[in-house]
Protein backbone atom coordinates (compact mmCIF):
# COMPACT_ATOMS: atom_id res chain seq x y z
CA UNK A 1 0.00 0.00 0.00
CA UNK A 2 2.85 2.33 0.85
CA UNK A 3 4.41 1.84 -2.61
CA UNK A 4 1.06 2.59 -4.29
CA UNK A 5 0.73 5.83 -2.33
CA UNK A 6 4.23 6.81 -3.37
CA UNK A 7 3.43 6.20 -7.02
CA UNK A 8 0.27 8.35 -6.74
CA UNK A 9 2.23 11.15 -5.13
CA UNK A 10 4.80 11.04 -7.94
CA UNK A 11 2.08 11.03 -10.63
CA UNK A 12 0.27 13.98 -9.07
CA UNK A 13 3.51 15.90 -8.81
CA UNK A 14 4.27 15.26 -12.48
CA UNK A 15 0.79 16.33 -13.52
CA UNK A 16 1.47 19.86 -12.27
CA UNK A 17 -1.13 22.40 -11.09
CA UNK A 18 -4.71 22.10 -12.40
CA UNK A 19 -5.45 23.95 -15.62
CA UNK A 20 -7.49 27.14 -15.37
CA UNK A 21 -9.94 28.79 -17.76
CA UNK A 22 -7.24 31.34 -18.53
CA UNK A 23 -4.97 28.49 -19.66
CA UNK A 24 -7.68 27.08 -21.94
CA UNK A 25 -8.36 30.51 -23.42
CA UNK A 26 -4.64 31.08 -24.07
CA UNK A 27 -4.29 27.68 -25.74
CA UNK A 28 -7.24 28.37 -28.04
CA UNK A 29 -5.88 31.81 -28.86
CA UNK A 30 -2.56 30.21 -29.81
CA UNK A 31 -4.41 27.73 -32.06
CA UNK A 32 -6.25 30.63 -33.72
CA UNK A 33 -3.01 32.47 -34.41
CA UNK A 34 -1.39 29.35 -35.87
CA UNK A 35 -4.38 28.80 -38.15
CA UNK A 36 -4.26 32.43 -39.25
CA UNK A 37 -0.52 32.20 -39.98
CA UNK A 38 -1.16 29.04 -42.04
CA UNK A 39 -3.75 30.84 -44.17
CA UNK A 40 -6.77 29.10 -42.59
CA UNK A 41 -8.77 32.28 -42.00
CA UNK A 42 -12.06 30.41 -41.55
CA UNK A 43 -10.63 28.20 -38.81
CA UNK A 44 -8.89 31.14 -37.20
CA UNK A 45 -12.06 33.25 -37.05
CA UNK A 46 -14.03 30.40 -35.47
CA UNK A 47 -11.39 30.01 -32.75
CA UNK A 48 -11.14 33.74 -32.12
CA UNK A 49 -14.95 33.76 -31.80
CA UNK A 50 -14.86 30.94 -29.26
CA UNK A 51 -12.37 32.86 -27.15
CA UNK A 52 -14.69 35.89 -27.14
CA UNK A 53 -17.80 33.88 -26.33
CA UNK A 54 -16.48 31.35 -23.81
CA UNK A 55 -13.95 33.49 -21.93
CA UNK A 56 -15.08 37.11 -22.49
CA UNK A 57 -13.18 38.50 -19.47
CA UNK A 58 -9.89 36.72 -20.16
CA UNK A 59 -6.64 38.33 -21.29
CA UNK A 60 -6.95 36.24 -24.44
CA UNK A 61 -10.30 37.85 -25.26
CA UNK A 62 -8.84 41.30 -24.62
CA UNK A 63 -6.03 40.57 -27.07
CA UNK A 64 -8.65 39.70 -29.70
CA UNK A 65 -10.71 42.80 -28.92
CA UNK A 66 -7.79 45.16 -29.56
CA UNK A 67 -7.90 44.14 -33.23
CA UNK A 68 -10.99 46.31 -33.63
CA UNK A 69 -14.76 46.13 -33.61
CA UNK A 70 -15.05 44.88 -37.19
CA UNK A 71 -12.70 41.96 -36.56
CA UNK A 72 -14.44 41.10 -33.29
CA UNK A 73 -17.82 41.05 -35.03
CA UNK A 74 -16.60 38.78 -37.81
CA UNK A 75 -15.12 36.42 -35.25
CA UNK A 76 -18.42 36.32 -33.36
CA UNK A 77 -20.28 35.67 -36.61
CA UNK A 78 -17.88 32.83 -37.44
CA UNK A 79 -18.47 31.26 -34.02
CA UNK A 80 -22.20 31.01 -34.81
CA UNK A 81 -22.45 30.84 -38.60
CA UNK A 82 -19.17 29.07 -39.45
CA UNK A 83 -15.90 30.56 -40.60
CA UNK A 84 -16.28 29.48 -44.24
CA UNK A 85 -19.58 31.33 -44.59
CA UNK A 86 -18.05 34.50 -43.19
CA UNK A 87 -15.03 34.28 -45.48
CA UNK A 88 -17.36 33.67 -48.45
CA UNK A 89 -19.28 36.93 -47.85
CA UNK A 90 -16.35 38.96 -46.50
CA UNK A 91 -16.50 41.58 -49.27
CA UNK A 92 -20.26 42.08 -48.90
CA UNK A 93 -20.56 41.72 -45.14
CA UNK A 94 -20.76 45.41 -44.27
CA UNK A 95 -23.38 45.93 -47.01
CA UNK A 96 -25.39 42.96 -45.71
CA UNK A 97 -25.22 44.34 -42.16
CA UNK A 98 -26.63 47.62 -43.42
CA UNK A 99 -29.49 45.93 -45.29
CA UNK A 100 -30.43 43.76 -42.32
CA UNK A 101 -30.24 46.76 -40.01
CA UNK A 102 -32.59 48.79 -42.22
CA UNK A 103 -35.05 45.90 -42.41
CA UNK A 104 -35.11 45.26 -38.66
CA UNK A 105 -35.38 48.92 -37.62
CA UNK A 106 -37.79 50.31 -40.23
CA UNK A 107 -41.25 51.29 -39.01
CA UNK A 108 -42.93 49.28 -41.78
CA UNK A 109 -42.07 45.87 -43.22
CA UNK A 110 -40.13 46.38 -46.46
CA UNK A 111 -40.80 43.34 -48.64
CA UNK A 112 -38.43 44.45 -51.41
CA UNK A 113 -35.61 44.93 -48.91
CA UNK A 114 -36.24 41.45 -47.49
CA UNK A 115 -35.97 39.98 -50.99
CA UNK A 116 -32.70 41.83 -51.57
CA UNK A 117 -31.27 40.41 -48.35
CA UNK A 118 -32.34 36.87 -49.16
CA UNK A 119 -30.83 37.08 -52.67
CA UNK A 120 -27.39 38.02 -51.31
CA UNK A 121 -24.84 35.28 -51.97
CA UNK A 122 -23.76 33.38 -48.88
CA UNK A 123 -26.69 34.40 -46.67
CA UNK A 124 -27.63 31.71 -44.17
CA UNK A 125 -30.09 31.64 -41.27
CA UNK A 126 -27.21 31.48 -38.77
CA UNK A 127 -25.52 34.53 -40.32
CA UNK A 128 -28.76 36.56 -40.19
CA UNK A 129 -29.15 35.67 -36.52
CA UNK A 130 -25.54 36.66 -35.82
CA UNK A 131 -25.94 40.05 -37.54
CA UNK A 132 -29.10 40.79 -35.57
CA UNK A 133 -27.27 39.92 -32.37
CA UNK A 134 -23.98 41.79 -32.83
CA UNK A 135 -24.07 44.29 -35.70
CA UNK A 136 -24.35 48.00 -34.80
CA UNK A 137 -27.68 48.37 -36.60
CA UNK A 138 -29.19 51.07 -34.36
CA UNK A 139 -28.35 54.77 -34.46
CA UNK A 140 -26.39 56.51 -31.73
CA UNK A 141 -28.37 58.26 -29.00
CA UNK A 142 -27.36 61.11 -26.73
CA UNK A 143 -27.28 60.24 -23.02
CA UNK A 144 -29.94 61.66 -20.72
CA UNK A 145 -33.73 61.70 -20.69
CA UNK A 146 -35.06 61.54 -24.25
CA UNK A 147 -38.69 62.11 -25.30
CA UNK A 148 -39.88 60.02 -28.24
CA UNK A 149 -43.29 59.82 -29.89
CA UNK A 150 -45.29 56.67 -30.50
CA UNK A 151 -48.43 55.91 -32.50
CA UNK A 152 -50.74 53.28 -31.01
CA UNK A 153 -51.40 50.36 -33.34
CA UNK A 154 -55.00 50.25 -32.03
CA UNK A 155 -56.90 53.52 -32.27
CA UNK A 156 -54.06 55.46 -33.89
CA UNK A 157 -53.56 57.81 -30.92
CA UNK A 158 -50.26 59.64 -30.73
CA UNK A 159 -48.43 59.66 -27.43
CA UNK A 160 -45.03 59.95 -25.86
CA UNK A 161 -42.58 57.82 -23.98
CA UNK A 162 -39.42 58.80 -22.16
CA UNK A 163 -36.23 56.80 -22.17
CA UNK A 164 -33.26 57.32 -19.90
CA UNK A 165 -30.18 56.65 -22.05
CA UNK A 166 -27.09 55.65 -20.03
CA UNK A 167 -23.97 57.83 -20.23
CA UNK A 168 -22.07 54.82 -21.57
CA UNK A 169 -24.70 53.87 -24.18
CA UNK A 170 -23.12 52.15 -27.19
CA UNK A 171 -25.38 51.00 -30.06
CA UNK A 172 -22.88 48.23 -30.77
CA UNK A 173 -23.77 46.57 -27.45
CA UNK A 174 -27.13 45.20 -26.25
CA UNK A 175 -28.74 46.98 -23.29
CA UNK A 176 -31.24 45.72 -20.69
CA UNK A 177 -34.57 47.54 -20.50
CA UNK A 178 -36.72 48.44 -17.50
CA UNK A 179 -40.26 49.54 -18.43
CA UNK A 180 -42.25 51.53 -15.84
CA UNK A 181 -46.02 52.11 -16.15
CA UNK A 182 -47.41 55.00 -14.08
CA UNK A 183 -50.71 55.09 -12.21
CA UNK A 184 -54.04 56.82 -12.87
CA UNK A 185 -53.87 60.52 -13.75
CA UNK A 186 -50.29 60.11 -14.84
CA UNK A 187 -48.92 62.78 -17.15
CA UNK A 188 -45.88 63.22 -19.37
CA UNK A 189 -44.25 65.03 -16.47
CA UNK A 190 -44.81 62.04 -14.20
CA UNK A 191 -43.49 59.65 -16.86
CA UNK A 192 -40.36 61.80 -17.27
CA UNK A 193 -39.83 61.99 -13.51
CA UNK A 194 -40.23 58.20 -13.21
CA UNK A 195 -37.61 57.59 -15.90
CA UNK A 196 -35.26 60.06 -14.22
CA UNK A 197 -35.64 58.49 -10.78
CA UNK A 198 -35.23 54.88 -11.91
CA UNK A 199 -32.26 55.78 -14.10
CA UNK A 200 -30.35 56.84 -10.98
CA UNK A 201 -30.94 53.41 -9.45
CA UNK A 202 -30.25 51.49 -12.68
CA UNK A 203 -27.59 53.43 -14.63
CA UNK A 204 -26.80 50.44 -16.85
CA UNK A 205 -30.37 50.11 -18.13
CA UNK A 206 -32.47 51.83 -20.74
CA UNK A 207 -35.34 52.95 -18.49
CA UNK A 208 -38.53 53.39 -20.51
CA UNK A 209 -41.57 55.25 -19.14
CA UNK A 210 -44.51 55.71 -21.52
CA UNK A 211 -47.30 58.18 -20.80
CA UNK A 212 -50.80 56.74 -21.03
CA UNK A 213 -53.70 58.55 -22.66
CA UNK A 214 -55.51 60.00 -19.61
CA UNK A 215 -58.94 58.84 -20.82
CA UNK A 216 -57.80 55.37 -21.91
CA UNK A 217 -55.27 54.18 -19.33
CA UNK A 218 -53.26 50.98 -19.86
CA UNK A 219 -56.11 48.55 -20.43
CA UNK A 220 -57.59 45.98 -20.35
CA UNK A 221 -59.23 47.80 -23.27
CA UNK A 222 -57.24 47.23 -26.48
CA UNK A 223 -56.51 50.93 -26.98
CA UNK A 224 -54.80 51.29 -23.61
CA UNK A 225 -52.91 48.04 -23.97
CA UNK A 226 -51.80 49.16 -27.43
CA UNK A 227 -49.81 52.05 -25.91
CA UNK A 228 -47.64 49.53 -24.02
CA UNK A 229 -47.32 47.27 -27.07
CA UNK A 230 -46.44 50.12 -29.44
CA UNK A 231 -43.92 51.61 -27.01
CA UNK A 232 -42.03 48.35 -26.59
CA UNK A 233 -42.03 47.72 -30.34
CA UNK A 234 -40.77 51.24 -31.02
CA UNK A 235 -38.00 50.89 -28.43
CA UNK A 236 -36.93 47.64 -30.12
CA UNK A 237 -36.48 49.50 -33.42
CA UNK A 238 -34.87 52.66 -32.08
CA UNK A 239 -32.45 51.35 -29.45
CA UNK A 240 -29.93 48.53 -29.15
CA UNK A 241 -31.76 46.48 -26.55
CA UNK A 242 -31.12 43.04 -25.12
CA UNK A 243 -34.36 41.22 -26.07
CA UNK A 244 -33.87 38.78 -23.19
CA UNK A 245 -33.76 41.60 -20.61
CA UNK A 246 -37.07 43.49 -20.88
CA UNK A 247 -38.39 43.83 -17.32
CA UNK A 248 -41.79 45.45 -16.69
CA UNK A 249 -43.13 47.04 -13.52
CA UNK A 250 -45.98 49.42 -12.79
CA UNK A 251 -47.84 51.04 -9.92
CA UNK A 252 -51.61 51.14 -9.35
CA UNK A 253 -53.13 51.40 -12.84
CA UNK A 254 -49.62 50.59 -14.08
CA UNK A 255 -49.76 47.37 -12.08
CA UNK A 256 -53.00 46.43 -13.85
CA UNK A 257 -51.33 47.23 -17.17
CA UNK A 258 -48.35 45.05 -16.30
CA UNK A 259 -50.63 42.05 -15.72
CA UNK A 260 -52.70 42.71 -18.87
CA UNK A 261 -49.62 43.00 -21.06
CA UNK A 262 -47.85 39.95 -19.62
CA UNK A 263 -50.88 37.69 -19.98
CA UNK A 264 -51.20 38.63 -23.66
CA UNK A 265 -47.44 38.71 -24.34
CA UNK A 266 -45.95 36.17 -21.91
CA UNK A 267 -42.92 35.52 -24.11
CA UNK A 268 -41.70 39.15 -24.11
CA UNK A 269 -40.88 40.14 -20.49
CA UNK A 270 -37.89 38.77 -18.63
CA UNK A 271 -39.87 39.32 -15.39
CA UNK A 272 -42.78 41.41 -14.09
CA UNK A 273 -43.38 43.34 -10.85
CA UNK A 274 -46.94 44.72 -10.51
CA UNK A 275 -47.30 47.02 -7.48
CA UNK A 276 -50.61 48.00 -5.85
CA UNK A 277 -52.46 47.07 -9.01
CA UNK A 278 -53.78 43.54 -9.28
CA UNK A 279 -57.25 42.52 -10.38
CA UNK A 280 -58.42 39.16 -11.69
CA UNK A 281 -61.20 40.15 -14.07
CA UNK A 282 -63.31 37.72 -16.08
CA UNK A 283 -61.19 37.98 -19.23
CA UNK A 284 -58.01 37.00 -17.38
CA UNK A 285 -59.56 33.81 -16.05
CA UNK A 286 -58.57 30.86 -18.17
CA UNK A 287 -55.48 32.70 -19.45
CA UNK A 288 -53.23 32.57 -16.38
CA UNK A 289 -51.52 29.39 -17.55
CA UNK A 290 -49.79 31.59 -20.14
CA UNK A 291 -47.63 32.91 -17.30
CA UNK A 292 -46.03 29.55 -16.45
CA UNK A 293 -42.26 30.03 -16.52
CA UNK A 294 -42.34 33.85 -16.32
CA UNK A 295 -40.60 35.20 -13.18
CA UNK A 296 -43.28 37.10 -11.20
CA UNK A 297 -43.38 39.11 -7.99
CA UNK A 298 -46.22 41.40 -6.94
CA UNK A 299 -46.73 43.73 -3.99
CA UNK A 300 -49.88 44.99 -2.29
CA UNK A 301 -50.90 46.87 0.83
CA UNK A 302 -53.23 45.08 3.21
CA UNK A 303 -55.14 48.32 3.95
CA UNK A 304 -55.36 49.55 0.33
CA UNK A 305 -58.58 51.54 -0.07
CA UNK A 306 -58.27 52.13 -3.82
CA UNK A 307 -57.29 48.66 -5.04
CA UNK A 308 -58.70 46.28 -2.40
CA UNK A 309 -56.28 43.63 -1.17
CA UNK A 310 -58.90 40.99 -1.97
CA UNK A 311 -57.98 41.46 -5.65
CA UNK A 312 -54.35 40.56 -4.99
CA UNK A 313 -55.27 37.63 -2.75
CA UNK A 314 -57.60 36.26 -5.42
CA UNK A 315 -54.81 36.54 -8.01
CA UNK A 316 -52.39 34.80 -5.65
CA UNK A 317 -54.78 31.85 -5.24
CA UNK A 318 -55.59 31.71 -8.96
CA UNK A 319 -51.91 31.66 -9.93
CA UNK A 320 -51.32 28.79 -7.53
CA UNK A 321 -54.25 26.93 -9.06
CA UNK A 322 -52.84 27.46 -12.57
CA UNK A 323 -49.40 26.15 -11.54
CA UNK A 324 -47.71 29.54 -11.98
CA UNK A 325 -44.73 30.04 -9.67
CA UNK A 326 -44.65 33.53 -8.17
CA UNK A 327 -43.93 35.52 -5.02
CA UNK A 328 -46.65 37.66 -3.42
CA UNK A 329 -45.77 40.18 -0.71
CA UNK A 330 -48.52 41.81 1.33
CA UNK A 331 -47.67 44.72 3.64
CA UNK A 332 -49.70 44.69 6.86
CA UNK A 333 -51.36 48.01 7.72
CA UNK A 334 -50.12 49.69 4.54
CA UNK A 335 -52.51 51.42 2.14
CA UNK A 336 -52.23 52.28 -1.53
CA UNK A 337 -49.03 54.21 -0.88
CA UNK A 338 -46.17 53.90 1.57
CA UNK A 339 -44.65 50.50 0.76
CA UNK A 340 -41.41 49.86 2.69
CA UNK A 341 -38.73 51.40 0.49
CA UNK A 342 -36.12 48.75 1.25
CA UNK A 343 -38.43 45.97 0.06
CA UNK A 344 -39.48 47.88 -3.04
CA UNK A 345 -35.83 48.53 -3.91
CA UNK A 346 -35.01 44.85 -3.46
CA UNK A 347 -37.93 43.84 -5.70
CA UNK A 348 -36.87 46.35 -8.37
CA UNK A 349 -33.30 45.02 -8.32
CA UNK A 350 -34.71 41.52 -8.73
CA UNK A 351 -36.92 42.35 -11.71
CA UNK A 352 -34.19 44.42 -13.41
CA UNK A 353 -31.65 41.59 -13.14
CA UNK A 354 -33.89 38.84 -14.55
CA UNK A 355 -33.10 37.17 -17.86
CA UNK A 356 -35.88 35.73 -20.03
CA UNK A 357 -35.88 31.94 -19.99
CA UNK A 358 -36.25 29.88 -23.17
CA UNK A 359 -39.09 27.52 -22.33
CA UNK A 360 -39.40 23.96 -23.56
CA UNK A 361 -43.03 24.04 -22.43
CA UNK A 362 -45.41 26.77 -23.52
CA UNK A 363 -49.15 27.32 -23.13
CA UNK A 364 -50.92 29.86 -25.29
CA UNK A 365 -54.51 30.69 -24.39
CA UNK A 366 -56.40 33.66 -25.79
CA UNK A 367 -59.91 35.07 -26.10
CA UNK A 368 -59.33 37.83 -28.65
CA UNK A 369 -59.44 36.56 -32.27
CA UNK A 370 -56.42 38.56 -33.44
CA UNK A 371 -53.97 37.29 -30.84
CA UNK A 372 -53.00 34.04 -32.54
CA UNK A 373 -49.20 34.07 -32.07
CA UNK A 374 -47.11 33.55 -28.94
CA UNK A 375 -43.42 32.66 -29.00
CA UNK A 376 -43.23 29.44 -31.04
CA UNK A 377 -46.99 28.71 -31.22
CA UNK A 378 -49.33 30.12 -33.86
CA UNK A 379 -52.99 29.20 -34.19
CA UNK A 380 -54.02 29.31 -37.85
CA UNK A 381 -57.57 28.05 -37.51
CA UNK A 382 -59.96 27.58 -34.61
CA UNK A 383 -62.74 25.07 -34.25
CA UNK A 384 -66.29 25.88 -33.32
CA UNK A 385 -66.27 28.73 -30.80
CA UNK A 386 -69.00 30.98 -29.46
CA UNK A 387 -68.26 34.69 -29.50
CA UNK A 388 -69.53 37.72 -27.62
CA UNK A 389 -69.27 41.50 -28.08
CA UNK A 390 -67.64 43.53 -25.33
CA UNK A 391 -68.05 47.31 -25.09
CA UNK A 392 -65.20 49.15 -23.41
CA UNK A 393 -65.57 52.62 -21.92
CA UNK A 394 -62.88 55.18 -21.29
CA UNK A 395 -61.98 56.38 -17.79
CA UNK A 396 -64.65 59.10 -18.01
CA UNK A 397 -67.34 56.52 -18.76
CA UNK A 398 -67.75 57.35 -22.45
CA UNK A 399 -67.93 54.55 -25.07
CA UNK A 400 -64.46 53.70 -26.37
CA UNK A 401 -64.44 50.56 -28.51
CA UNK A 402 -66.41 47.37 -29.12
CA UNK A 403 -64.45 44.13 -29.53
CA UNK A 404 -65.23 40.50 -30.23
CA UNK A 405 -64.17 37.77 -27.85
CA UNK A 406 -64.50 34.03 -27.27
CA UNK A 407 -66.63 32.77 -24.39
CA UNK A 408 -64.12 29.97 -23.90
CA UNK A 409 -60.42 30.55 -24.60
CA UNK A 410 -58.61 28.90 -27.48
CA UNK A 411 -55.77 26.93 -25.87
CA UNK A 412 -52.64 25.21 -27.17
CA UNK A 413 -50.25 23.44 -24.81
CA UNK A 414 -46.94 22.55 -26.41
CA UNK A 415 -43.78 21.01 -25.02
CA UNK A 416 -40.48 19.70 -26.33
CA UNK A 417 -39.89 16.22 -24.95
CA UNK A 418 -37.00 13.95 -26.00
CA UNK A 419 -36.56 15.93 -29.20
CA UNK A 420 -40.24 15.71 -30.15
CA UNK A 421 -43.04 18.31 -30.12
CA UNK A 422 -46.07 17.26 -28.07
CA UNK A 423 -49.30 19.22 -28.57
CA UNK A 424 -52.63 19.46 -26.80
CA UNK A 425 -55.38 21.77 -27.97
CA UNK A 426 -58.76 23.12 -26.93
CA UNK A 427 -60.80 24.77 -29.69
CA UNK A 428 -57.63 25.06 -31.81
CA UNK A 429 -57.90 23.24 -35.13
CA UNK A 430 -54.79 24.12 -37.15
CA UNK A 431 -51.54 25.03 -35.42
CA UNK A 432 -48.09 26.05 -36.66
CA UNK A 433 -45.01 25.33 -34.56
CA UNK A 434 -41.94 27.54 -35.16
CA UNK A 435 -38.63 25.73 -34.71
CA UNK A 436 -34.99 26.49 -33.98
CA UNK A 437 -31.98 24.12 -33.67
CA UNK A 438 -31.87 24.92 -29.94
CA UNK A 439 -35.29 23.24 -29.64
CA UNK A 440 -35.04 20.19 -31.89
CA UNK A 441 -32.45 18.70 -34.24
CA UNK A 442 -33.37 20.10 -37.64
CA UNK A 443 -30.92 17.71 -39.33
CA UNK A 444 -33.31 14.89 -38.45
CA UNK A 445 -37.00 14.29 -38.99
CA UNK A 446 -39.17 16.58 -36.89
CA UNK A 447 -41.81 14.61 -35.01
CA UNK A 448 -45.04 16.24 -33.80
CA UNK A 449 -47.50 14.26 -31.70
CA UNK A 450 -50.89 14.88 -30.14
CA UNK A 451 -52.93 12.47 -28.05
CA UNK A 452 -50.41 9.70 -28.72
CA UNK A 453 -50.77 10.06 -32.51
CA UNK A 454 -47.98 11.15 -34.83
CA UNK A 455 -49.22 14.17 -36.80
CA UNK A 456 -45.95 14.94 -38.59
CA UNK A 457 -42.65 13.12 -39.07
CA UNK A 458 -40.18 14.31 -41.69
CA UNK A 459 -37.30 16.69 -42.21
CA UNK A 460 -38.08 20.34 -42.69
CA UNK A 461 -36.02 22.86 -44.65
CA UNK A 462 -34.64 26.02 -43.14
CA UNK A 463 -36.44 29.15 -44.30
CA UNK A 464 -34.30 32.32 -44.30
CA UNK A 465 -37.47 34.36 -44.86
CA UNK A 466 -38.92 33.03 -41.61
CA UNK A 467 -35.66 33.92 -39.86
CA UNK A 468 -35.94 37.54 -41.02
CA UNK A 469 -39.62 37.70 -40.07
CA UNK A 470 -39.05 36.32 -36.58
CA UNK A 471 -35.95 38.49 -35.98
CA UNK A 472 -37.98 41.59 -36.79
CA UNK A 473 -40.63 40.52 -34.32
CA UNK A 474 -38.15 39.55 -31.57
CA UNK A 475 -34.40 39.46 -32.18
CA UNK A 476 -33.97 37.09 -29.25
CA UNK A 477 -36.38 34.50 -30.63
CA UNK A 478 -35.32 33.66 -34.20
CA UNK A 479 -36.91 30.64 -35.86
CA UNK A 480 -35.60 28.76 -38.87
CA UNK A 481 -38.35 26.33 -39.83
CA UNK A 482 -42.01 25.63 -39.20
CA UNK A 483 -44.44 22.73 -39.13
CA UNK A 484 -48.23 23.08 -39.52
CA UNK A 485 -50.54 20.36 -38.21
CA UNK A 486 -54.24 19.82 -37.81
CA UNK A 487 -55.55 18.84 -34.38
CA UNK A 488 -58.62 16.70 -33.87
Amino acid sequence: MRSIRCVLVVLLACAGPPRTEADEASDLLAEARRAEAAGDLAGALERFGRVLEEWPESEAAISVAVRGADFVRRARYARVAGGRDIVAVADDLSVLEGLVGRYLTSSEIDVDLARQILRTDGVTPALLEAIARWAPIHPAASPGIVRREVVDAEGGRRGAYFVAVPDSYDPGARWPVLVYLHGTDGTEEIARASATSLARAFPGHLVVAPAADRLVGWGPNPHGLSRIESTIETVRREFAIDPDRIAITGYSMGGHGTWDYAIRHPSVPSAILPQAGTKLDTLKKGLLENLVGLPIRFLHGEADGLAPVSFAREMDAALQGAGVEHAYREFAGVGHLGFPQAEVSDALRWVAAARRPRLARRTWAYREPGRTLCDWIRVDQVGKVETFRLNYKDLAGAPLVEVEGYYEPVVVRARIEEGQVILEGERAKKVTILLHPSMVDLQKAVVVKSGGRVLFSRKVAADPGLVLESLRRDAGRPYRASVTVTLR
